[in-house]
């Protein structure tokens, strides 16, 4: 392992800024001539022969402006180095505010590479940019992970292909992103089947109501987002619109956005997740108690002003149902599928379930062949599940049975009920509760709470 460090104003060339045991104390105590640490990253990336294991130390107070006129790439993705910006005054020490700004000097597109597999406290900012900022990893097997980073851009305007690029799997964590003015810039993932984790990062784009943040790109195996604690209350804009094929299994499989803070638009036009990998937010800010799932024939979302008087409620007293929005591409070939409820019960003996459901202004009653429920629950000396289920195998035009429940919130609401009763003996264990629509075009609540009886 060898240490390299960097800070502006350094002169170093070759190895001359690499030392095989680390520095102590204070910069200026560790190093009495600049010809003793490298000037800027690129110098260090280029001049070090870093090998795996390197770190390199960046002063806290290192400020490096430099111009490109054609892409840069700044360590190789086939090298597993870290790069920490850490104290001047104590090179132990971690600090955020190492900061690196590159000014593209023509016109034409430039792309700005950064491939380190560890990075803490940097700052990175481009300006008159055309092209891309990229996190760069096509190829390689580890992770990249990013703390306390920023990744700030100006970018020309004329120039549509703009983007800040993820093309590897790659961690950030207490990040932030900042665009800029820039209408046409977005985030842009390049899928590959990786993983993409964020983690209490912070999002600055324009405001739009029409523009996504984010954009897929590759049709490979389909990558996998997940957004934990973030801001996007700065990047007021789509989260989920990008390219149609958002929802194609040959690209992006999977979005979450959990315990984030949105803006006003955050869900505006959202697409269809994939068939039974759904996109969702999870107890954000615009429905803290509740999860909102965008499958590819619907969307089940939770409802607080429409719920079944003696129905599901939340630890706070809060009552609530879930609605489900079926688009047209449901069906009775592919009909929507989502679990409705799970819980511990004994089914020693023969156990009827019962799920209520209502529609809005006096809609038609259901048929058994529209909807109906499916239960698993556990035999009574294996750990395999039984299942049961109200499916009507034949077309059947039998409506479901009318229900006594009473709901609020709707207008001469339409109140039915699906049941199920066990016939298999089994045991305490785990029962698992689900909905099938086979029926396009509809929109209606169900209440979680399944009566037991």
């Amino acid at each position: 392992m060898a240490y390299a460090y960097v800070k502006s104003g350094g002169t170093a060339t070759g190895t001359a800024g690499k030392y095989t045991t680390a520095k102590t104390g204070s910069w200026s105590t560790a190093f009495t001539n600049v010809n003793q640490y490298y000037g800027d990253l690129y110098s260090c990336y280029s001049s070090a022969s870093l090998v795996d294991n390197d770190i390199v130390y960046v002063s806290d107070e290192h400020n490096y402006n430099g111009s490109i006129s054609s892409d840069i790439s700044i360590f190789s993705y086939t090298v597993v180095v870290r790069v920490i910006s850490v104290d001047n005054d104590d090179l132990s020490v971690k600090s955020i505010g190492a900061k690196e700004t590159y000014t593209n000097l023509g016109t034409s597109q430039v792309n700005f590479n950064f491939s380190a597999s560890f990075v803490y406290g940097l700052i990175f900012e481009l300006t008159n940019l055309s092209g891309s900022l990229a996190v760069n990893n096509d190829v390689f097997p580890e992770n990249y992970n990013f703390y306390n980073c920023t990744f700030k851009t100006t970018i020309q305007s004329n120039i549509a292909v703009s983007k800040f690029r993820i093309a590897g799997k790659s961690n950030f964590y207490n990040c932030t992103f900042d665009i800029g003015l820039a209408t046409n810039y977005t985030f842009n993932i390049l899928d590959h089947s990786y993983i993409f984790v964020f983690k209490d990062c912070v999002f600055i784009a324009p405001t739009s109501q029409t523009d996504c943040l984010w954009t897929c790109v590759g049709g490979y195996y389909g990558a996998a987002l997940f957004f934990d604690g973030c801001d996007f209350s700065q990047a007021n804009r789509p989260l989920l619109l990008g390219a149609t094929s958002w929802n194609s299994d040959s690209n992006t499989r999977r979005i979450v956005y959990s315990r984030c803070l949105e803006g006003s638009n955050s869900r505006n036009n959202t697409p269809y997740g994939s068939i039974f990998v759904p996109f969702e937010f999870r107890y954000c800010s615009r429905s803290p108690y509740f999860i909102t799932q965008y499958y590819y024939s619907a969307i089940l979302d939770c409802s607080v002003s429409v719920y079944r008087i003696d129905g599901a409620e939340y630890s706070n007293s809060l009552r609530f149902s879930e609605k489900i929005v079926v688009n047209a591409f449901a069906s009775l070939a592919q009909p929507f599928t989502c679990k409705l409820s799970e819980f511990y019960y004994d089914t020693s003996s023969p156990t009827t379930f019962t799920v209520e459901i209502a529609q809005d202004n006096g809609a038609a009653l259901l048929t058994e062949s529209d909807i109906s429920i499916e239960v698993y629950h556990i035999d009574d000396t294996t750990s395999k599940a039984h299942r049961k289920s109200t499916c009507s195998i034949l077309p059947s035009s039998t409506s479901l049975p009318t229900s006594s429940k009473t709901w609020v919130g709707l207008t001469n609401p339409t109140i039915q009920y699906l049941s199920i009763t066990t016939t298999e003996t089994g045991s305490y264990g785990l029962c698992s509760v689900h909905i099938n629509v086979s029926v396009p075009n509809l929109t209606f609540y169900v209440c979680p709470k399944v009566d037991i009886s």
